[in-house]
């Protein structure tokens, strides 16, 4: 390229693109931050009849000051269904369609979407942009093609129902002065072809010669079960239905006979209610059940007042079978069981790891404090002071779990699922060999902390 703004334009995004990584490395930390703080205030402490697209502007126009909070930018455009212009990006747009089915003017959603190097988005809903509809002559030459055929299309098949369901009716009333379905469809054969089947059960899946090109054998079993069972008895005849293949646009089915089959066998019947039991288990598992109930409710708020919105929420999800109480409880100890063995488990793993952190942040600080390292100007001392002192809560944290709240909260769990299953041995060992490590390892801690503190005595001048 040659020089100008141009070749500017691209060095500057080889550069970025080079060091993207490095950059990601120093921003994200202080931007995800920011972005929380801005959140936080926009919506904490703050009534819920104030979520609203005027606040935002109002705070996000005091926001920026130049110097520790960058200026944010309010952006409104239009978001036509099916955008293909993406004024927005991809994930935002997802939030929209999501969030916005139901709303009104100036809701907010009150989720931030964070999007990979362009920081993170807060939306609202400003009102509806009516539509116009296009008159043919306003179309692309494209699009004039594209209504052209989607007309022919369309023609076709509402052609083809209405001589479907005229020649259906026709039928039934030849059939009603005494002819069979079989003679009449002999007669009309050249025009309405017709297969004759053997019989078959509903569940059959037997691939049929005759149907080869009319028609799948599924097709014709759920046109069959349209109606029920019990609806279709000798001389019934389905409804129109439309199908793509081969040698036809759609069909109806005649039922000459119908008889009883043989009864399910008993571990016919023992598998066909381990599959409905499992599926309901899936259907409602914890977690699952629990994330669903939790966004509905969510967005729900936006109409409803909290306790109604829950409410709301769980009556849509839909209340746990009185069969599968007892069921969920069990699974839902069991969660909580495990989830509370593995923290204890690896809590040395996670200590380390934490003060490793810690102890680097420390040495950082010192070595700038000493003038043996500079400050980059990225990352300030005060913005590594702020890690060091979260560092420090975590393991704080880590350490008074491990020796004191998860021990009586892991023995309560497990008096819980024993209490629900009489499953006494399952976990016994590992709770026990958990709470032995527990106790090993702040006693561990508290030895190292000993022994510093000798140390640190001896050091000390004698008067």
């Amino acid at each position: 390229l040659p020089e100008g703004p141009e070749l500017t334009a691209k060095a500057r995004a080889d550069v970025r693109f080079t060091h993207q990584q490095t950059l990601n490395t120093h921003t994200q930390g202080p931007t995800k931050n920011e972005a929380a703080a801005f959140s936080a205030q926009l919506f904490d402490n703050v009534p819920e009849e104030n979520w609203n697209i005027t606040r935002l502007r109002h705070v996000a126009a005091a926001w920026g000051d130049g110097k520790t909070r960058q200026p944010l930018t309010y952006l409104q455009t239009a978001v036509p269904p099916g955008d293909e212009d993406k004024a927005l990006p991809d994930s935002v747009l997802a939030r929209v369609y999501e969030s916005f089915r139901i709303a009104k003017k100036g809701d907010l959603d009150l989720r931030l979407v964070e999007v990979t190097g362009d920081g993170s988005y807060v939306i609202g809903y400003v009102d509806d942009i009516p539509g116009r509809p296009r008159v043919f002559d306003e179309l692309t030459p494209e699009e004039q093609a594209e209504v052209k055929q989607s007309y022919i299309e369309a023609e076709v098949d509402r052609r083809t129902r209405s001589d479907a369901f005229d020649y259906r009716d026709s039928v039934k009333d030849l059939m009603k002065t005494g002819r069979s379905f079989a003679d009449i469809v002999q007669d009309t054969n050249a025009t309405h072809p017709s297969v004759s089947l053997p019989a078959m059960k509903l569940n059959d899946a037997n691939s049929t010669a005759e149907l080869d090109g009319y028609a799948l054998l599924s097709e014709i079993q759920r046109a069959i079960a349209s109606d029920g069972p019990d609806e279709v008895k000798a001389d019934w005849i389905s409804p129109y239905t439309p199908a793509n293949n081969a040698k036809s646009t759609g069909f109806i089915v005649h039922v000459s006979k119908v008889e009883p089959g043989p009864p399910p066998t008993p571990a016919e019947l023992q598998s066909f209610a381990n599959r409905r039991r499992q599926a309901t288990r899936a259907m409602n598992s914890f977690s699952g059940r629990a994330a669903e109930i939790e966004n509905q409710t969510r967005n729900l708020r936006r109409f409803l007042p909290p306790a109604e919105a829950a409410a709301m929420a769980e009556k849509n999800i839909g209340r746990i079978p009185p069969w599968l109480t007892r069921d969920v409880k069990v699974m839902n100890a069991q969660l909580a069981l495990v989830t509370f063995l593995d923290s204890l488990a690896n809590v040395e793993f996670r200590y380390n790891q934490a003060r490793g952190e810690f102890d680097e942040l420390r040495e950082t600080i010192e070595k700038i404090n000493a003038g043996t390292i500079k400050d980059t100007g990225n990352v300030t001392v005060q913005d590594l002071l702020i890690d060091q002192t979260n560092a420090l809560v975590k393991l704080t944290t880590i350490r008074t779990n491990n020796a004191h709240r998860i021990p009586p909260i892991l023995k309560a769990a497990h008096n819980k699922f024993v209490g629900l299953t009489k499953k006494g041995d399952q976990y016994a060992d590992q709770v026990n060999d958990a709470l032995t490590k527990a106790m090993e390892f702040e006693a561990k801690l508290k030895a190292e902390e000993a022994a510093a503190k000798a140390a640190a005595e001896k050091k000390k001048p004698k008067k």
